[in-house]
């Protein structure tokens, strides 16, 4: 069971990052009597632990079965505010391409703002995802085509290069603010 709206909406039918890898990754829950070495523990079951890169930096993040630690995406506040703090709107750009990494089929911009709005609470609409999404597609990292059928819309998605690179890291590549001296390094 899920436990906000927002976690079933980006995840699909699991509630939480935490419940997604473990079916995906077909792993077990371990027996009391292996994690403490005690039979007496036997038949008292542990969630297990797992382990994911953050988001920022690449170091380890380690996802609990509970509400405070199944969705985790960064290793520390500090690399969260680096995101958050790098650019006006950089957490919503970050949150729009990790919801295209979830969706690696990609997603119209009326189901991405959808997702936004309910997920993160913030106020957009299918125009305003569009035009926040023509700077990635223009950087290469997200890219677009056009829907097969009648209703012509066009699909979104996270270009393959990025699917399992940290998103934290490339929004602070392409969203952050830099020196004079590194601006004028990246001109020449």
């Amino acid at each position: 069971m899920a436990h906000n709206k927002g976690n079933t909406i980006i995840h699909g039918v699991y509630c939480s990052r935490y419940c997604k890898l473990f079916d995906r990754n077909n792993l077990k829950m371990i027996n009391g009597a292996e994690k403490h070495g005690k039979k007496q523990y036997e038949g008292f079951n542990y969630w297990p632990k797992i382990t994911v890169s953050c988001d920022t930096c690449s170091s380890d993040v380690i996802l609990n079965h509970s509400k405070e630690g199944d969705d985790r995406a960064f290793c520390s506040r500090a690399c969260h505010i680096k995101v958050k703090t790098c650019r006006r709107n950089a957490l919503k750009d970050y949150n729009i391409l990790k919801i295209l990494r979830e969706h690696p089929n990609g997603l119209p911009s009326d189901e991405l703002s959808y997702m936004v709005g309910t997920t993160n609470q913030y106020r957009t609409n299918p125009s305003k995802i569009a035009s926040m999404l023509k700077f990635w597609v223009a950087k290469g990292v997200v890219t677009k085509k056009l829907s097969k059928g009648s209703t012509g819309k066009t699909i979104y998605s996270l270009s393959k290069t990025y699917l399992n690179k940290p998103l934290g890291k490339t929004v602070l590549d392409y969203r952050g603010r830099k020196t004079y001296a590194e601006r004028l390094e990246a001109i020449q």
